[in-house]
């Protein structure tokens, strides 16, 4: 006997957004506190309005971002990463054109872990010379095999095609 497929609904679907609680630090910056559904996983992110059409040299946004997740002052990046790790937690840096952004996600229950992190990220961060350079190098091994991708070739084409000169040609994490 065959099943029929159950019809679609004709009541459309809502999201509501959930009200966003807001504040300044004594230095300007706008705080936003936004409830979770799911109050077991907590996210802290730093966004910041600064991205790679600023950079002077091309990837220095995106390399400075990823190395904020290296290391701090108090532990190397193996350290850290297993400080981070053994809480189950997940700390991640994204760039792009206009913006960049820190993350660090876990369960609500290691908050006061979680908070430390960020801020160890962000106030003192280790900029270790070593871990620099297995940076660029992976991320120099990347850029290589991009320049192999057709696809990637063909959309590099397409923003020099559409933006000329203007920032958003260049590729965010630079060249090779």
């Amino acid at each position: 006997q065959m099943h029929s497929a159950p019809s679609l609904s004709r009541v459309p679907l809502t999201f509501r957004m959930p009200p966003a609680d807001h504040s300044r630090l004594s230095n300007g910056t706008p705080v936003y506190i936004v409830p979770a559904a799911n109050k077991d996983i907590l996210t802290i992110t730093l966004a910041l309005s600064h991205g790679s059409t600023q950079d002077v040299i091309g990837g220095d946004t995106s390399m400075t971002m990823q190395m904020l997740t290296l290391g701090t002052a108090a532990l190397d990046a193996a350290a850290f990463a297993d400080e981070v790790e053994r809480r189950g937690c997940w700390l991640r840096a994204n760039s792009s054109h206009d913006s960049s952004s820190l993350q660090v996600t876990g369960l609500g229950e290691w908050f006061e872990d979680v908070a430390q992190f960020m801020a160890d990220c962000i106030l003192t961060p280790r900029f270790d010379a070593e871990e620099l350079e297995k940076l660029r190098s992976r991320t120099l091994a990347d850029m290589l095999i991009d320049c192999k991708d057709v696809d990637w070739l063909a959309a590099r084409a397409a923003g020099q095609g559409a933006f000329g000169s203007h920032p958003y040609a260049r590729p965010k994490d630079g060249t090779p």
